[in-house]
């Protein structure tokens, strides 16, 4: 069995309670479930030393919201016994659960999702270099090579605009 991402103690340590003997059995398996999960966007890491110490906190956030709400309202009254649940909370109800957010950083830790952000991309030229190109090079007009064989007028040349 491969242990969790996140300890117990480090979970005790983000809540504001101590858990009875009960809800550290239900946070165990919380942890087991959610660093499934987190391996699962993820990667392997066997060993939770090995994993990036984003994950335990990623880990860690998902098991403690599912402690302290396990049926996932996002509204709650105490005068008139007013519950509401969200629209994923139905689905998400008693099991761990990441955000859409947490899903996507699991998968950049992981090196299998792009990173955001402006990239380069190498371009080369790809057979030999036409009479256009090398015209183009001498500043003469520019020719694209067309069906017939011969090369079609591109660019605008002295004796016409167009």
């Amino acid at each position: 069995m491969v242990p969790p991402l996140a300890t117990l103690t480090a979970l005790t340590a983000r809540l504001d309670r101590e858990l009875d003997t009960d809800e550290q059995r239900l946070a165990l398996a919380a942890l087991d479930d959610a660093s499934r999960w987190a391996r699962h966007y993820g990667a392997a890491w066997p060993d939770p030393q090995t994993a990036p110490p984003l994950v335990e906190t990623i880990v860690l956030a998902a098991v403690r919201r599912h402690l302290t709400n396990p049926e996932g309202h996002v509204q709650s009254r105490a005068g008139d016994e007013t519950v509401a649940w969200g629209e994923d909370a139905a689905e998400a109800s008693m099991t761990v659960a990441f955000t859409l957010d947490e899903i996507a950083t699991l998968r950049i830790l992981a090196g299998r999702a792009d990173r955001p952000g402006v990239i380069s991309v190498p371009l080369t030229a790809w057979g030999p270099m036409r009479a256009s190109a090398r015209r183009r090079l001498r500043g003469e007009p520019g020719y694209v090579p067309a069906e017939n064989g011969t090369d079609f007028p591109l660019y605008p040349s002295p004796d016409s605009p167009w």
